[in-house]
């Protein structure tokens, strides 16, 4: 993601701040004072288009609360970005997540296309420049490939090619290594030689998210957190506000999320598979948040 911003900077010079939708990811706000530019945050929805923003979307579940957002907002900002001739930067972490719950009646492929379709063919369809910041260890349950990234640089101007590999390489080099990771490599090779099994890893994940979603669906009915497993929520997180105790009385069951700003984010696959324990943890989890 770092890479993606810096890249951004590099080649419109114009850019001063960074746009990042709110309740997303808290490390955009340590990269933009890093690298020394401005940062606003936009409600939900929101469509960012100020003059010498940069603006950053995320591609799939919001990182903390697991939100969707509908096509139809995807659409209207590839439309503005495109009518501003902005260029965007998108953070996939999750590839998929958003549509795990379809897996029983969808082929992994049906799914993975529904995925870029509403999330970045829009984009390409619009001839938007953007930055594809790819966390695809963040896509297994076992996170056991960390640290791995990548960047895909999207231009429909082909001019600007040898300006872009120019620009990556400096930043590249400006880390000390032009090295490549070994995590990342191995998993660029899985992708070349060995897709077959890395899609299978990553079905088995998505697998492992809808299964929980069903359940916390199934106990969360009628209660104040039901909302967090509508179709308007998915993946690994959800980010509920809290009532005031709330981490006291949870942590005294021995049930550990993370609490900050007053909410509490959960991740949901550490739900257990005995439908009575769930219960009882569900039962504490909608008793102090909502």
């Amino acid at each position: 993601m770092r890479t993606a911003i810096e890249t951004a900077l590099l080649l419109h010079p114009n850019l001063n701040t960074l746009g990042a939708e709110e309740l997303g990811w808290p490390v955009y706000k340590s990269i933009a004072k890093v690298v020394r530019i401005g940062y606003k945050e936009f409600g939900d929805d929101g469509i960012m288009a100020e003059q010498g923003l940069l603006p950053v979307y995320q591609a799939g579940p919001m990182n903390p609360t697991g939100q969707v957002r509908h096509p139809k907002v995807i659409a209207a900002r590839a439309k503005t970005a495109a009518e501003q001739y902005t260029f965007v930067v998108l953070d996939r972490a999750y590839s998929g997540f958003e549509y795990a719950r379809l897996l029983a009646t969808h082929s992994y492929d049906e799914i993975m296309r529904i995925s870029y379709e509403q999330q970045i063919k829009p984009f390409i369809e619009r001839k938007v420049p953007f930055a594809l910041a790819l966390s695809p260890t963040k896509s297994f349950v076992s996170f056991a490939l960390r640290p791995c990234g990548l960047l895909l640089l999207f231009s429909p101007d082909l001019s600007k090619k040898q300006e872009t590999t120019h620009i990556t390489n400096i930043i590249l080099r400006a880390r000390g290594s032009s090295f490549e990771h070994p995590t990342t490599r191995a998993f660029v090779k899985a992708m070349i030689h060995d897709s077959g099994r890395l899609e299978a890893e990553h079905r088995i994940a998505l697998e492992r998210v809808a299964a929980a979603e069903t359940l916390w669906r199934k106990l969360a009915q009628g209660t104040n957190i039901e909302y967090q497993f509508s179709d308007e929520y998915a993946g690994l997180f959800r980010n509920p506000k809290t009532w005031k105790d709330a981490s006291t009385h949870i942590y005294n069951e021995h049930l550990y999320p993370v609490f900050s700003n007053n909410r509490c984010r959960q991740n949901i696959t550490g739900i257990p598979d005995n439908e009575e324990i769930a219960h009882r943890h569900v039962t504490v989890f909608a008793e102090h948040c909502y």
